[in-house]
C-alpha cells in the first residue's frame, strides 16, 4: 500500500496476507468508535514485524506457529498476543540477534525499531572489517593507521560525501591540530560477495592513492576504524571547506566570473593530467568527488573505481562497478553481451571531463533537465540524448571544448590538448594551430624557458590575423607570412598554476598592443613539443635579436644608425609605460630587428616568468651575454638574513636595462662581456660595480653620464621615459 494515499478508496479494502507472518494489530476487535481498529491497514510497523518473523524463521529453520495447524488457531494465538516462536532453543545464534528479532515482535507496533536501526544492527554482525584487514595486509603498499582517540568532533553539517557519509573531526597530529574529514563507508551488503567486493573498493582506493602525489589530488591521511554502522575502516582526508564542486556550484555559479570557471575547469585537467601520466584512468570523474578548498583549489576524490592501465589484468581490478550516469562515457554504458562493464580508460576520463565542464559553464548538471537517475540511464540508452543544452552560459569557444570532449572515443582529445583549449580560451588568443606549419625542425634557444621556431602562417580563413599582418606590414596581400613561434616550458617544481594564471593576464594585455616599436602577439598554436602550454605567434623579424644583429652589424653602422635603434627601443618603453606594463626582463635577446633595421620590444608579456628565469641564469654560469647582464640590482636585492627578496616590477627596472642596452649598442658587445661567469656578473651588479667604460672614441663623455644615471643605485634618481627619449632623439640630431 501507498501509504501516502491510505485514505484512497483503491485501498480502503485490504487483502488478508499470510495470517502467520500478520502482526497482532491486524486483528483487533476494538470498540465501534475506534475506526482504526475496526479496519487495519498496513503500516511500516507492520512491515517490521513480519520481517521480525523471517529473521527467526532463518535462525531456527520453523516457520511462526509451526506447531499450529489450523489457521483459525493462529488468529487465534495472535489476538491473545502467544509468542510466534515460544519454546526454540537457540541453536548457537547470538543473543543480541535474538533481542533484535524479539523486539521486531512486540505486541505494542510503538516498541518495534524502524528498519534503518535494524539495518545498522546487521551491518554490525557483519565481518566486513576482517575482510578488508585481510586484504590490506595482502597490499604492497601501506596505509598509516589513525587511532579514534587523537580524533576530536566538530559541531559542523557534514560535507565530504564521496562512497558515503563524512564527519568533520579535528586530528590531533604531531602536537598540530588538523581539520580532517572521516569518510564512513555506506554500501548496500547482501553478502559475503557484496563484502568482498566493498572491501576490494577499499583496498582499490588505498592501493591507488598511495602512488599519487599533486597539489590537485586529495590527500589520504590514513584510515581508522570505530564509526558509522560499519565496525571496519574509515578514510581520513583533509577537511574540505568548499565542499563538493556540485554543492560550491550551486551557492556560488551566479557570481563566479569567468576567469575563475576557467581556473577550476584547468586545476580539474591538470589533476587528470597527473593521474594520466601517472598511468591511472579515474573512471568516475563527477561534480560529487571533485572537492574545493577553503582557498578555492581543487581537489580530485575517489579512486574506488579507478584503474593502474599496466596492472588492469591483476585481481586488484577485476571487478569494476558503473560509474554516475549522468557523468559515464556511453562505451561504458551500452556494451551489452556478458563481458560486464569495461575497465576505466583515459578516453572516459576525457568524456566525463567534458561533463564536469558543462557543470562547471552552465552551473547545471548534465542532463538537469532529468531529476531521476534511473531516467537518465533510460534516455541515454533509447535515444543517445546529449548531456547538455546550448545556454547563454556556454559561447562558441566553450562549445568547442564540449564538443571535442564529449565525441567519439577515438575522436576525443588528449587530457593535454584539454588543456591547451582551456588555456587558449583564459587567454582569449586566436588558435592558429591548422594555420601553422613548420619550415625545418631547426630551432633557436631563447633562454631558459623557451625555443623559436621559424614557421609559415597561411592567412586563409584567419580574418583577425590577416587585419593585423595588414597593419603591420604593407605587403599583406600574400597568402604566407613567415612567424616567430615561441613554445614555453616550465621547470616540474614550479607552482604552474600561479605562472599561467601570471601568463594569462599578460597575454591578454600583449593582444591589445598596438605600437610600431612592440611586436604583436597574433594568436597561439599547439604541438610543439614542451607540455600543454601553448606556443606564440608573432612575426619573423629578419635580423632576429639585437644582439646577434649587432655582432654581425655593429661596425657597419652608423651613430645615427645606432641612435635609431636606441629611439626605437625608448619608444617602445614608453609606450608599455604609458600603460602601467612593465617589460621587467629587458636584454639584448628581447628585442627584436626588422629587415629594415628598425627595433621593437618582445617577451615583455613574459615577465610573469622573471624570478622563474633568473634561477634558470644561476644553473648555466658559463652562458654569457644573457639576462643577468642587463639585471637591475633591486633584483637580486636579500634580507638582513641572506635570503633573496621577490624581485621589484617597476618602469624604473627597465630604464637600469636600457643603460646597458645603450652601451650594447654603442660598444657592440654586452655589459659585463669581460666576465664569463654569470653568478661573477650577478654579485658585481649586487655591489653596486658598475660595466667598464669603452674608450672614449665609442663611448663620448654625455653618453656615458647618461648611461650612470640609468644605473643608479636608488631608483628614483634614474632619468624618465620622458629623459631617455629626449636625450637619444638629441644625439640623433646631433649625429644627422
Amino acid at each position: 500500500m501507498i501509504l501516502a494515499e491510505s485514505g484512497n478508496a483503491t485501498f480502503n479494502s485490504c487483502p488478508m496476507g499470510n495470517v502467520r507472518w500478520m502482526p497482532p494489530e491486524a486483528f483487533q476487535d476494538g470498540d465501534e468508535d475506534d475506526d482504526e481498529a475496526k479496519d487495519e491497514k498496513p503500516t511500516k510497523a507492520w512491515d517490521v514485524y513480519s520481517y521480525g518473523c523471517i529473521m527467526m524463521q532463518v535462525f531456527f529453520g520453523n516457520q511462526p506457529y509451526a506447531w499450529i495447524t489450523n489457521v483459525i488457531s493462529v488468529m487465534g494465538a495472535l489476538q491473545k498476543g502467544r509468542n510466534p516462536f515460544r519454546g526454540y532453543q537457540s541453536a548457537g545464534i547470538g543473543e543480541e540477534i535474538q533481542q533484535i528479532a524479539q523486539l521486531c515482535l512486540s505486541r505494542n507496533r510503538e516498541d518495534r525499531p524502524l528498519i534503518g536501526q535494524i539495518t545498522e544492527f546487521l551491518w554490525s554482525q557483519t565481518n566486513i572489517a576482517k575482510t578488508v584487514e585481510t586484504m590490506l595486509l595482502q597490499l604492497p603498499v601501506t596505509v598509516t593507521r589513525i587511532s579514534q582517540a587523537v580524533l576530536t568532533k566538530c559541531d559542523y553539517p557534514n560535507g565530504l560525501d564521496v562512497l558515503g557519509a563524512a564527519l568533520r573531526y579535528k586530528w590531533v597530529h604531531e602536537s598540530r591540530e588538523t581539520e580532517v574529514a572521516v569518510k564512513i563507508l555506506r554500501d548496500n551488503a547482501n553478502g559475503y560477495n557484496d563484502m568482498n567486493r566493498i572491501s576490494n573498493r577499499i583496498c582499490r582506493e588505498v592501493y591507488v592513492r598511495k602512488r599519487l602525489r599533486h597539489k590537485a589530488i586529495l590527500a589520504l591521511y590514513g584510515i581508522t576504524a570505530g564509526f558509522g554502522i560499519i565496525p571496519g575502516p574509515s578514510f581520513v582526508y583533509p577537511w574540505m571547506a568548499g565542499g563538493s564542486l556540485r554543492d560550491y556550484l550551486k551557492q556560488e555559479h551566479s557570481v563566479l566570473p569567468a576567469s575563475q570557471k576557467l581556473d577550476i575547469l584547468l586545476e580539474v585537467a591538470r589533476g587528470i593530467e597527473y593521474l594520466h601520466k601517472q598511468d591511472v584512468a579515474h573512471g568516475n570523474l563527477t561534480g560529487d568527488n571533485i572537492f574545493l578548498d577553503g582557498s578555492g583549489r581543487v581537489r580530485i576524490a575517489d579512486f574506488s573505481r579507478s584503474v593502474i592501465l599496466a596492472e588492469a589484468d591483476s585481481d586488484m581490478f577485476n571487478e569494476q562497478l558503473p560509474g554516475d550516469a549522468r557523468y559515464t562515457a556511453p562505451e561504458f554504458m551500452f556494451t551489452g553481451g556478458r563481458t560486464g562493464i569495461p575497465k576505466p580508460t583515459k578516453e572516459g576520463d576525457v568524456y566525463s571531463y567534458g561533463c564536469v565542464a558543462i557543470l562547471v559553464l552552465s552551473g547545471k548538471a548534465p542532463y538537469w533537465w532529468i531529476s531521476k537517475e534511473s531516467q537518465v540511464l533510460s534516455e541515454r540508452k533509447k535515444k543517445g540524448t546529449s548531456p547538455f543544452h546550448p545556454t547563454a552560459e556556454i559561447d562558441e569557444a566553450h562549445l568547442n571544448l564540449l564538443q571535442q570532449c564529449l565525441s567519439a572515443v577515438k575522436s576525443r582529445p588528449s587530457i593535454e590538448k584539454v588543456l591547451y583549449l582551456v588555456l587558449v580560451q583564459s587567454f582569449g588568443a586566436a588558435d592558429l594551430t591548422t594555420s601553422v606549419k613548420r619550415l625545418n625542425n631547426v630551432h633557436q634557444n631563447a633562454g631558459g624557458f623557451a625555443n623559436v621556431h621559424r614557421c609559415s602562417l597561411s592567412l586563409r580563413d584567419i580574418d583577425a590575423v590577416q587585419l593585423a599582418v595588414f597593419r603591420y606590414q604593407s605587403s599583406s596581400r600574400s597568402t604566407c607570412v613567415d612567424v616567430a613561434v615561441k613554445e614555453i616550458f616550465l621547470r616540474g617544481d614550479t607552482d604552474t598554476l600561479t605562472i599561467i594564471n601570471r601568463l594569462s593576464r599578460e597575454i591578454k594585455i600583449w593582444l591589445k598592443l598596438k605600437h610600431e616599436n612592440i611586436v604583436p602577439l597574433w594568436g597561439v598554436a599547439d604541438g610543439f613539443g614542451f607540455g600543454f602550454l601553448p606556443a606564440l605567434l608573432s612575426p619573423w623579424l629578419e635580423n632576429g635579436a639585437l644582439s646577434g644583429y649587432l655582432e654581425r652589424e655593429h661596425e657597419m653602422l652608423s651613430y645615427n644608425e645606432k641612435f635609431a635603434l636606441l629611439k626605437d627601443i625608448a619608444q617602445g618603453l614608453q609606450y608599455l609605460h604609458s600603460r602601467s606594463i612593465t617589460h621587467g626582463d629587458l636584454s639584448g635577446n628581447n628585442v627584436l630587428v626588422d629587415k629594415d633595421g628598425k627595433a621593437s620590444l618582445t617577451d615583455f608579456g613574459l615577465s610573469a616568468l622573471v624570478p622563474e628565469r633568473i634561477s634558470q641564469v644561476a644553473l648555466k654560469p658559463t652562458c654569457c651575454g644573457g639576462t643577468a647582464h642587463y639585471m637591475p640590482p633591486e633584483y637580486l636585492a636579500v634580507d638582513d638574513e641572506g635570503n633573496a627578496s621577490a624581485p621589484v616590477f617597476s618602469p624604473k627596472s627597465d630604464v637600469y636595462s636600457f643603460g646597458g642596452i645603450m652601451l650594447q649598442v654603442l660598444e657592440g658587445k654586452v655589459p659585463y662581456h669581460y666576465i664569463h661567469n654569470q653568478f661573477a656578473v650577478m654579485n658585481n651588479i649586487s655591489r653596486g660595480i658598475k660595466p667598464r667604460r669603452p674608450p672614449i672614441s665609442v663611448v663620448i663623455d654625455s653618453d656615458w653620464h647618461f648611461m650612470q644615471t640609468c644605473w643608479s643605485g636608488d631608483m628614483e634618481h634614474r632619468p624618465s621615459d620622458e629623459d631617455i627619449l629626449k636625450f637619444v632623439e638629441g644625439r640623433t640630431r646631433i649625429q644627422s
